[in-house]
């Protein structure tokens, strides 16, 4: 075999390999996005970063535990907002839930429902006429 075979060969090989890839990239279902409406999530950035500038200038972030199978959100005052958990490993294990505090300014829930691993927790509360936004991962034994 000379080497003008060798090379025919060779880009033959590499062009099957490209299209193949272009081939799985169009017909596969999935994309790899975290989040299907990311565009307007980018739009409401900067609201959200208002948010969370403004539980560090309040010094108002919320104490997250878990302990003994219970999740527990303490707040330095009376809040009602809105908790979302979000799931790393499967989005169809996402909850989203609304909250008011109880008398000891905390919100409390069961965390042995919950998947064990890495979760996102975003809260979105609103307290003493003002709104705050904070984010944590946490990881659930």
């Amino acid at each position: 075999m000379n080497w003008g075979t060798r090379i025919i060969i060779g880009m033959s090989s590499f062009m099957v390999f490209i299209l193949g890839l272009g081939w799985f990239m169009v017909t596969s279902g999935q994309d790899g996005l975290v989040e299907n409406d990311y565009y307007e999530k980018g739009l409401q950035y900067d609201e959200d970063y208002r948010l969370k500038q403004q539980v560090i200038k309040d010094n108002a972030a919320p104490e997250i535990s878990v302990v003994q199978g219970l999740l527990s959100i303490h707040f330095r005052s009376a809040s009602r907002g809105a908790i979302q958990l979000i799931c790393l490993a499967d989005k169809a294990m996402d909850r989203r839930l609304n909250f008011s505090t109880n008398s000891d300014n905390s919100v409390e829930m069961d965390a042995d429902s919950l998947q064990k691993g890495a979760w996102r927790l975003k809260v979105k509360w609103e307290s003493n006429g003002k709104h705050y936004l904070s984010e944590k991962e946490i990881v659930l034994p």
